[in-house]
């Protein structure tokens, strides 16, 4: 049952295989042992999700939160847009007001504090670039 279906995923989003296969043999899965009604996810609603994963507008890491409020009976386009990816120029507006709360971390614990703030709606490669640009212009 599943194959047929990875199939059509992967024909239609060929860029990461290993993604849809967690998601469908793993996610699904331990979202139905946790009593979510995975049932009302259709093969629509995970195309319209691996598409926001190809376009760049939502991280790989928010597909168990936007399938999770596809469960609970939001429509999936309401929950992509809900978990999309925060744009460069929001990131960098989070990154000051971050640094102005936590004045003494930097690198790594900076990046993490970030994460936290967005709860996995930003891309932690563009936030450690972004944090290597500001901290050469400051040079």
């Amino acid at each position: 049952r599943l194959l047929p279906l990875f199939d059509a995923l992967l024909a239609a989003h060929p860029g990461d295989p290993t993604t849809i296969a967690t998601t469908l043999l793993s996610t699904l899965k331990d979202m139905k042992r946790n009593g979510l009604a995975i049932d009302t996810i259709t093969e629509t609603d995970l195309h319209a999700v691996f598409a926001a994963v190809d376009e760049g507008t939502l991280a790989a890491s928010s597909i168990r939160k936007v399938l999770e409020q596809a469960c609970a009976g939001t429509v999936v386009a309401d929950a992509l847009r809900a978990f999309r990816k925060l744009e460069e120029n929001e990131l960098r507006g989070l990154l000051v007001r971050v640094k102005h709360d936590h004045p003494y971390v930097d690198g790594k614990a900076l990046i993490s504090l970030v994460m936290i703030e967005t709860k996995g709606r930003a891309d932690g490669d563009v936030v450690a670039r972004l944090i290597k640009d500001e901290e050469k212009q400051k040079k």
